[in-house]
């Protein structure tokens, strides 16, 4: 269990049970089934939801993922772009694009 302080005027303190792994819905951004397993730093996928429910509960039970992540976020970005750019949809995104296949810059350096 975890606790959530509260939060003066939003709401008030409970306790809640904490995830163990995750599966996570990539395949929205080009309406496909993509979704990946994730436990801790090991991921499975991009897969089925079937198959990617019982990848994390594998993952929960020892079994090793198919890789291991250390930026989780930049991760799932850059999954989300490889899929976008390969349904050939336009982007509302105009800015500047960082190399996907490389670690993201620090913005404080």
């Amino acid at each position: 269990m975890t606790n959530v302080p509260a939060s003066h005027g939003q709401w008030a303190g409970y306790r809640t049970t904490k995830a163990l792994a995750w599966v996570i819905n990539i395949g929205w951004v080009n309406s496909s089934s993509g979704c990946l397993a994730r436990h801790r730093d090991q991921v499975c996928g991009p897969m089925s939801l079937a198959e990617a429910k019982a990848a994390a509960k594998g993952m929960m039970r020892g079994m090793p993922g198919e890789y291991t992540v250390t930026d989780p976020i930049g991760h799932l970005n850059g999954l989300a772009a490889r899929l976008l750019d390969k349904s050939g949809a336009p982007s509302s995104f105009s800015g500047p694009v960082a190399n996907r296949d490389s670690e993201m810059p620090s913005l404080l350096s």
